[in-house]
């Protein structure tokens, strides 16, 4: 993705885009969405706004925007910890709530195939009737005249026989 390329590039001080490549020399390159909307050769409004199309690389854009301190007190250590426990439990909240839709949908595809599999094992058990059959009897023998077989395709001429 072009975004997460330029965010890299700049990371990297090495931007393309002209007027960065400048900058990167003079003062170096703060890291902004502009900065990477502009290195990407990209509109900024694209991820620059909470509802923007692309709100994954608007996370990591802010995540290289915030300044790394270093935790100083214990309290710091713990809010951060607390904070990184929140994430965790969102993304696994998540992935129980997918998981949980993909069995149920396991379920319903496996009832459809066992469904499936019945009724062709029916369809297997019934024996195939000859198309000058009726009710399990031949036409030899009986007063009924076929009009048109299945096996020639043509009306039948037969009269019917008096047995």
């Amino acid at each position: 993705m072009e975004f997460l390329e330029a965010l890299q590039r700049l990371q990297e001080g090495r931007p393309r885009n002209r007027d960065l490549a400048q900058k990167a020399k003079k003062d170096g390159i703060r890291i902004s969405i502009s900065a990477v909307a502009k290195e990407a050769g990209r509109s900024r409004t694209l991820i620059g706004h909470d509802e923007c199309q692309y709100p994954r690389v608007r996370q990591r854009v802010l995540a290289a925007m915030a300044p790394v301190l270093e935790p100083r007190t214990a309290q710091d250590v713990i809010k951060r910890l607390r904070e990184g426990n929140a994430d965790l439990r969102a993304q696994l909240s998540l992935s129980r709530s997918q998981n949980a839709a993909l069995v149920m949908r396991m379920a319903q595809v496996e009832k459809n195939a066992k469904r499936l599999v019945r009724e062709a094992q029916r369809e297997a058990a019934v024996p195939k009737r000859e198309s000058l059959q009726v009710a399990g009897r031949g036409l030899e023998g009986s007063n009924v005249v076929a009009i048109q077989g299945r096996k020639t395709g043509k009306a039948s001429t037969e009269e019917p026989s008096d047995e």
